[in-house]
């Protein structure tokens, strides 16, 4: 038995690329999990370099979409996601 993932990002990887994560039909736009996993992981690799670390507080406020999605998912991995409605 293969164990459950125990990261966000893990919980990305169990599923194969080709398959949709997101779809916006208001913007014609759908995103595969490939898609979706380099996205995250270079905004959180921009956040690295930036100087945030794992515990460091993100605050993000966003509109709801793609770009909400993507940095909360980029902020968790890099440090501790906290998002403002």
């Amino acid at each position: 038995m293969t164990p459950a993932p125990t990261t966000l990002f893990g919980l990305l990887s169990s599923v194969s690329d080709d398959q949709t994560a997101i779809i916006q039909p208001e913007q014609n736009i759908r995103i595969t999990y490939g898609n979706l996993k380099k996205q995250v992981q270079d905004v959180a690799d921009m956040l690295a370099a930036s100087g945030v670390s794992r515990g460091d507080r993100i605050g993000m406020v966003l509109p709801n979409g793609l770009a909400n999605i993507v940095t909360f998912l980029a902020a968790s991995m890099a440090g501790t996601a906290a998002p403002l409605n």
